[in-house]
């Protein structure tokens, strides 16, 4: 199962246990990739950005970031596909991590995916699933956003950090 669907399936039991506030904004994002082919910094200017939980509870955050060239077969090989992020609060200690950036081979089906799952058992929803590399996210909420500061290690070894910015929705 991917992490957006480990993330989707997180949301509907945190849904259906307490009624969160969810709070869908677009977001930013930037980051870093240490080594590798792919070593650099990267930002999105937006991106899906949704936070869960009441206020006063600590957030979680799903995330999807999709740059505009990567739309509709315009791939650059320069830049990532597609970046996810997901957080679970886990009270007292860590929360949990997960993070994939993917990138595309122009012209060919092969792709290139960067993944770190630091989610601990006890925050994991349906079968467990083992850590897939190692990192940490503190999350923090502040009237004008929620933001993740993250940094994790894929399991052959390269190193990711970066931070995701959502705005606090806006009461109209």
């Amino acid at each position: 199962m991917t992490v957006l669907a480990r993330a989707a399936a997180f949301a509907a039991l945190l849904t259906l246990a307490v009624v969160p506030r969810i709070e869908a904004q677009v977001g930013s994002v930037h980051f870093t990739i240490a080594s590798g082919p792919h070593a650099g910094s990267y930002r999105f200017a937006t991106g899906q950005c949704d936070v869960l939980g009441s206020r006063g509870e600590p957030p979680s955050i799903i995330s999807m970031f999709t740059p505009e060239m990567q739309k509709d077969g315009g791939a650059d090989p320069n830049s990532p596909a597609s970046f996810e992020l997901y957080t679970a609060p886990w009270r007292g200690k860590p929360d949990g991590l997960a993070v994939t950036v993917v990138w595309r081979s122009v012209g060919s089906r092969e792709r290139t995916v960067y993944k770190v799952y630091a989610m601990p058992p006890e925050v994991q929803v349906g079968p467990k699933k083992p850590f897939e590399g190692h990192g940490d996210v503190t999350v923090r909420r502040t009237e004008t956003a929620t933001t993740a500061a993250f940094r994790g290690e894929t399991k052959p070894g390269v190193r990711i950090e970066g931070t995701l910015e959502c705005p606090a929705k806006r009461d109209d």
